[in-house]
């Protein structure tokens, strides 16, 4: 059997070191850990720009029209206003043309709070298990898949984008991203020293699950219909 010093080079490394080291410098990393701990500190500190897929659209038009198609392939519908104010019209002409009825359970936030809901059943804060419709805000969209970033808070309670047979959910064009990571960056402005949440949740359609038979039943682990509609303006 070869010996331990059998397998030492010249330098008194061992082979195994010998090959990791010429791995590592290959790599671009250093050679000692401080080095290398220093690496990781200077990454994180100013990370590099991620890939970004050339699926996500780039101009506000196109991610406006790209979000929406993305998200109508998921099964979920959409609207388009220009003002706040114009909200509860659209909320009713949605439940009006699903003859969908009751009240509605929403998030206790502005612009929510401020609007005119006489013609509506509104309630405010976290859902119940009877609620049928629930009407929130959402922080963020990416129009790469359709999909709606939703932080959690006090006046964003997370059972209020699950309990409910149907979901509305609100998304200024203004926090409209065309991918992933910006989207990310809009949620840790609005955030501020409070981000991260305890949750974010990413929502791109219904809720479906195929684990019974791989049949795809809606609704089985939240909303079965989900209507959103984009604002123009971050205005009232």
């Amino acid at each position: 059997m070869e010996s331990r010093a059998a397998i030492m080079n010249a330098g008194g490394k061992s082979a195994r070191a010998e090959i990791l080291g010429r791995i590592g410098a290959s790599l671009g990393r250093g050679s000692g850990p401080q080095e290398r701990r220093a690496g990781v500190e200077a990454r994180l500190a100013a990370p590099p720009p991620p890939l970004i897929p050339a699926l996500a659209p780039t101009g506000s038009g196109g991610r406006i029209e790209h979000f929406r198609s993305r998200a109508e392939a998921t099964s979920a519908s959409t609207a388009r206003i220009n003002r706040w104010q114009e909200l509860p019209g659209a909320v009713a002409t949605y439940l009006d043309d699903r003859d969908l009825s009751g009240p509605i359970k929403a998030q206790p936030r502005p612009p929510f709070t401020d609007l005119d809901w006489r013609a509506f059943e509104v309630a405010f804060g976290p859902a119940d298990a009877v609620d049928q419709t629930g009407l929130v805000l959402a922080d963020a969209g990416a129009a790469e898949t359709g999909t709606l970033f939703l932080m959690s808070g006090a006046e964003a309670p997370t059972a209020l984008n699950f309990l409910p047979e149907t979901l509305i959910a609100v998304l200024p064009v203004a926090v409209l991203a065309g991918d992933y990571e910006a989207a990310w960056a809009i949620c840790r402005e609005t955030a501020g020293n409070q981000f991260p949440p305890r949750t974010v949740n990413w929502i791109s359609g219904p809720s479906r699950s195929a684990d019974i038979e791989q049949q795809v039943q809606m609704g089985v682990h939240g909303p079965r219909n989900l209507h959103i509609i984009l604002v123009d303006t971050d205005g009232a």
